[in-house]
């Protein structure tokens, strides 16, 4: 028998080991027997010949513990079902979530900013309630609908900046700047299409059983009830799916009142305030939880719900990569490689295929290295198309023979290029991602730390603080590729905001530079 588990209340048996517990005791009543042919007990080797593959007794033994394992199996699933974390879909659909009065969230709908030409004073009528078919709507090339969210007036000249939110929901309707509304309704002088301005954020599919599961272990681990700050924090995380997590600071302004700031899912959504809580998801959630209008939220609560204010960190990383090589660096000398503490930035800026790069360190080795440039907009790199690179540095001038996608400009983040690039950046984008906001009050000389300071704590959830953990986040992406790296930061912990009300900091994505490793 095979040691049990720490987390099972029952021996767990491995293949064959009922088999040969069976044959062994079979075995063992061979040895006391009398053979009739010879008259003398059975020999060493006559029990091992009727034991041995291939024999009816052998077989018999094999079917005993394949059935054994089969209702062994079915007691190892029945166990995992008392624990929402190992549980099936179906048992948290029927017991979990209905033991915990909490079911799985619907889809949501995306939510950014539109621009659209009609005539000057035109009106676009908008309401928060979604959906109203009084509204204005459109849809996207893919055929979603959407719908204005507030109502806007075009200026003067005839430009109205939308603000549009899904109707209907999922990944699908987060869409991307460039992308066209076509309006079904409307003011008739409407001009060709809506142009997307802002990156549309917050549409996601129906909750996953992982962030149900999520849910459910806060559930028992903080012990919701009385309108505490783990009820608070549930009720917000159940009004809409776009929320991925809510952070409750009871007492914030004063005795009595209380401060939460969401944090919302980033699902498809790209670049570093994609977790930033967009119009529409601050609407559901303030709907479900601030008084009067709220169902379960008594109207004596002082209840303020904000979003978190994104703080951008600049972020340093030399890492040890093979040179030369697909799974490192492009180059055998890759190139800039300032030392620690440093990046190489552009400077000045002639056109979008000619720019001065600033960086300390050695001299480029190629004349026309492999370079990549960080765009913040995506929190991506992206290869740049380099003919040339003159100059004895620190300022040198580059050469490219076309214009990236990416908008250069002056003091963008330019780094030796990778083929690694993209995986380094999701590594990265997921370990910033994990992270929770800050606190609204000091907790080292407000009177309020004691009662003010985040729930959940960020020693248990969320840590606030950008720090070197980072470089596992990076050695699980690239595995053995990874030899090593040195992070470094130019913030790592969120500022205070000078008042609760302005909600907290979160930091998010700014400027990556990625150098090797200096000599």
């Amino acid at each position: 028998m095979s040691v049990s588990p720490q987390d099972r209340a029952f021996p767990v048996f491995r293949r064959g080991e009922q088999r040969e517990a069976f044959l062994s005791l079979f075995r063992q009543g061979l040895r006391r027997l009398i053979d009739p042919a010879t008259g003398a007990p059975y020999t060493e080797a006559e029990v091992v010949r009727a034991t041995q593959s291939g024999t009816k007794l052998y077989a018999h033994a094999q079917a005993r513990d394949l059935l054994d394992l089969q209702n062994q199996q079915r007691a190892l699933f029945l166990a995992d079902q008392l624990r929402p974390e190992r549980s099936s879909t179906a048992w948290l659909e029927l017991y979990h979530g209905p033991r915990r009065n909490l079911p799985r969230l619907p889809a949501a709908g995306g939510t950014g900013e539109v621009e659209v030409t009609a005539a000057a004073a035109a009106i676009f009528v908008g309401s928060t309630t979604v959906p109203n078919a009084a509204v204005v709507r459109g849809t996207s090339k893919k055929g979603q609908l959407f719908q204005v969210f507030y109502t806007a007036t075009a200026d003067g000249a005839g430009l109205a900046r939308l603000t549009m939110t899904g109707i209907d929901t999922g990944n699908v309707t987060n869409l991307l700047v460039g992308d066209e509304i076509t309006f079904i309704n409307g003011p008739i002088t409407i001009v060709g299409k809506g142009l997307v301005v802002s990156a549309f954020t917050g549409g996601a599919p129906v909750e996953t059983d992982a962030e149900w599961v999520r849910r459910m272990v806060a559930f028992d681990l903080y012990r919701s009830g009385s309108g505490n700050n783990a009820e608070l924090r549930e009720w917000t995380r159940k009004s809409t799916a776009s929320i991925e997590d809510a952070f409750v600071y009871a007492c914030a302004l004063n005795a009595g009142s209380t401060v939460i700031a969401v944090v919302q899912k980033r699902t498809t959504t790209v670049g570093p305030t994609a977790r930033i809580a967009n119009a529409a998801t601050l609407t559901a959630a303030r709907a479900a939880m601030t008084p009067p209008g709220s169902p379960q939220v008594p109207g004596n609560v002082w209840l303020l719900l904000l979003p978190c204010v994104a703080q951008p960190v600049t972020l340093r990383i030399y890492a040890s990569l093979a040179r030369g090589r697909v799974t490192g660096w492009t180059d055998t000398s890759p190139w800039p490689s300032p030392p620690l503490g440093t990046r190489a930035t552009i400077t000045a800026l002639a056109s979008q295929t000619s720019f001065t790069l600033t960086t300390t360190g050695p001299v480029a080795a190629s004349a026309a290295p492999a370079l990549m440039v960080f765009a913040e907009l995506t929190s991506r790199w992206e290869r740049l198309a380099v003919t040339s690179v003159t100059g004895a540095g620190p300022a040198y001038t580059v050469t490219l023979s076309r214009a990236p996608a990416t908008t250069l400009v002056v003091g963008a983040t330019v780094s030796p290029d990778t083929r690694r690039r993209e995986v380094i950046a999701e590594a990265v984008e997921a370990y910033l991602d994990s992270l929770g906001p800050g606190e609204v009050v000091n907790l080292a000389t407000s009177v309020l730390a004691h009662r003010a300071l985040r729930f959940p704590l960020p020693a248990d959830e969320y840590p606030d603080t950008a720090g070197a953990a980072v470089s596992l986040y990076l050695q699980e992406a690239l595995g053995a590729a990874l030899s090593g790296a040195v992070y470094e930061t130019a913030a790592s912990s969120p500022v205070l905001p000078a008042d609760p009300t302005l909600g907290p900091r979160l930091i998010v994505c700014g400027p990556i530079g990625l150098y090797p490793v200096p000599s």
